[in-house]
């Protein structure tokens, strides 16, 4: 069974923890930099008995935090409090702690770090200096990659990154490099593309949909840069144009529209759940633990099909 340490416990970390057992996964840490200890957060798996996590029950004494209450647990099942007590001493249950340490990440085969852009770097030269093996999905960061992908191998450790896990998005990128190297020799149709997000997304354009743009460059000989901003005027032929948008609950989507005066072929991935997401995680750190060297998740779904 892989040990892993989640770094960063939002609606990702979340999902991640209660899809870690079926993938073989045990969590044996949680450390969230950006917030303290907050037991209402956790979503742990199976079997819920509040009384096991009542703080004024006599059966289960100090295996809450002070103000815990019960109520405001989702009981996806088998919930024991001390899982998720940062005091607990049991070394089979994971430990909660608000900063990267040795001790905090409790001898985790892998980090896998869904955090937020901000602390996204500092969290990965924490990993990188521990020599942690580590899993990074979180995006905005990646103006940085060529320095952290160094000092990652320069730390023999494995390291995998992404902007996207799904493992579906991946094949779809296959797809679409495919489909634009055969639309490349007819001219009467032009490429555009579009990607939409939730209103709680942190950047633009999402570092999918820059994924895809450079997949598209490197297939197509009409298009050799791509426009994000508003364009105010017509888009030169050369140009593509991959415009975004933030709002309402979008998971995510990601379109690439090949357009001609007499019709439309449109190619599109749409996330109806972030669980794809959380196993394609999932998947990479049992991968990468054991090994050394830097890997893209596409490289790795690269090797698995090899």
């Amino acid at each position: 069974m892989t040990k892993i340490c989640l770094i960063g416990y939002g609606k990702m970390g979340r999902m991640i923890h209660q899809l870690a057992e079926s993938k073989a996964c045990q969590v044996v840490s949680i450390i969230d930099p950006n917030a303290g200890f907050d037991a209402s957060r956790v979503d742990p798996p199976a079997g819920f008995d509040a009384s096991r996590v009542d703080p004024n029950s006599k059966a289960t004494p100090n295996t809450s935090p002070a103000g815990f209450d019960a109520s405001r647990v989702g009981p996806p099942a088998g919930f024991d409090a001390s899982r998720v007590d940062p005091n607990s001493s049991d070394p089979l249950l994971p430990k909660y702690a608000s900063e990267i340490t040795k001790a905090s990440l409790n001898n985790a085969d892998v980090a896998i770090d869904f955090s937020h852009p901000a602390a996204a770097t500092s969290n990965l030269k924490k990993l990188i200096e521990l020599r942690q093996n580590t899993v990074v999905g979180t995006t905005g960061w990646h103006e940085m990659l060529s320095e952290i992908t160094t000092k990652a191998d320069e730390a023999q450790i494995g390291f995998l990154y992404g902007a996207n896990f799904s493992i579906g998005m991946n094949l779809f990128s296959r797809l679409i490099s495919y489909a634009v190297e055969v639309f490349d020799s007819f001219e009467d149709y032009d490429l555009y593309a579009l990607e939409k997000h939730h209103a709680q997304k942190q950047d633009s354009p999402s570092g999918t949909a820059i994924e895809l743009a450079k997949l598209i460059l490197s297939a197509s000989s009409r298009k050799d840069k791509v426009v994000w901003d508003k364009l105010d005027r017509r888009p030169e032929p050369d140009e593509l144009h991959f415009a975004s948008i933030r709002g309402g609950s979008v998971p995510g989507t990601h379109s690439l529209f090949f357009d001609s005066p007499a019709d439309t072929i449109e190619l599109s991935h749409t996330v109806r759940s972030r669980a794809t997401f959380a196993h394609g995680a999932l998947m990479a750190a049992c991968w990468i633990a054991g090994k050394k060297g830097v890997y893209s998740f596409s490289e790795m779904i690269q090797e698995i099909l090899c």
